[in-house]
């Protein structure tokens, strides 16, 4: 059994990266050939973020990187091939792009599934795809035509309301936070969050916003009273394999209106905590950026992982794939701003 591990760009490590060995429980170093054998060898492939860093950071000059990145070399993986085909084509490399669509094409074609944007890709190029995956690809597309950008969002939704920001840390249990947060005209939560009655007092009762992470599995569709927007965070579904075309699917037929976070903002927040942002971090940033303040933003259920780990509504603990200390300095300086 492979060893599963998640990776993030060290900024003053040329080429050198740092990941999260599971196993182990600790940061290790590794040299690009071997963060790559871990990716090549982890049968779900789960480590996407590899790929767009060294792509994105190394700007195709580097040869040793293009040399490892050759899809030729994985001509019997076209998995590993799609991976890389789609982190190309997000970064505008579309010669090396179209080389993995062909690939996949020829060996596997039916794995261009998963990769919505790669399969427009290939389409446009004429490439030869399964009669099968052309009309999936129509069906996902008209999917997509519905979604919106956070700058709409924020437009059309937020606008000058007050809002609260409602994380998932049980920071606010016995804290009689309910009523102060439904007073404001928007709430906003994230991914699993429970309205029981149990929690109200403490939580509120109200949703208009709900902020979903499309790698957490658990997280299941459900009908929610006075919602409004569901906002998709993590890095842009259509750059990457993705199960959540059932959920898109409910939201299409429910009439709701979704939206994805902007790439740009992803990529930078990737940079400054040198590892994906959590949802709640996503959504506090994006905000920021659009307002340049905080005023009439109030945030409740936020602890970063410093003192409380686990969730209110579960003893499930905070996911340690996030960088919680460099989001809790994040935070702290935006708040300063607020402040200020």
């Amino acid at each position: 059994m492979p060893t599963l591990v998640t990776i993030y760009k060290r900024e003053h490590y040329p080429y050198l990266d740092l990941y999260w060995n599971w196993k182990s429980g600790r940061w290790e170093d590794a040299t690009i050939n071997r963060v790559l054998d871990l990716v090549k060898y982890n049968a779900c492939i789960k480590n996407f973020m590899l790929a767009i860093n060294l792509i994105r950071d190394a700007r195709g000059e580097n040869k040793q990187l293009n040399e490892i990145l050759k899809p030729q070399r994985f001509r019997e993986e076209p998995a590993f091939v799609a991976l890389i085909g789609s982190y190309y084509l997000a970064n505008g490399y579309e010669k090396n792009a179209e080389r993995c669509c062909r690939i996949c094409c020829e060996t596997q074609p039916d794995i261009m599934d998963k990769y919505l944007a790669l399969s427009v890709f290939a389409a446009k190029k004429s490439l030869k795809l399964p009669g099968a995956i052309k009309t999936t690809l129509k069906s996902r597309m008209n999917i997509l035509e519905k979604a919106k950008g956070f700058t709409h969002i924020y437009q059309d939704f937020i606008g000058n309301r007050t809002v609260a920001i409602v994380g998932n840390a049980a920071v606010e249990v016995g804290g009689d936070k309910g009523r102060e947060i439904d007073a404001h005209d928007l709430v906003v939560r994230f991914n699993n969050f429970s309205l029981e009655e149990r929690f109200r007092r403490d939580y509120g009762s109200k949703t208009h916003l709900w902020v979903r992470s499309p790698s957490i599995k658990e997280v299941k569709y459900r009908r929610i009273h006075g919602l409004e927007c569901v906002l998709i965070s993590g890095y842009p579904v259509v750059h990457k394999p993705t199960m959540m075309w059932r959920w898109l699917d409910q939201l299409v037929a429910d009439q709701l209106c979704f939206a994805f976070f902007s790439q740009d903002t992803y990529h930078e927040l990737c940079k400054r905590l040198s590892a994906p942002p959590s949802a709640g971090m996503q959504f506090i940033y994006s905000l920021f950026k659009m307002r340049n303040d905080m005023q009439r933003v109030s945030v409740y259920g936020f602890d970063f992982n410093q003192s409380v780990s686990y969730q209110y509504y579960s003893r499930a603990k905070a996911s340690n794939r996030h960088n919680w200390s460099l989001e809790y300095k994040l935070f702290r300086e935006i708040a300063e701003v607020a402040v200020g």
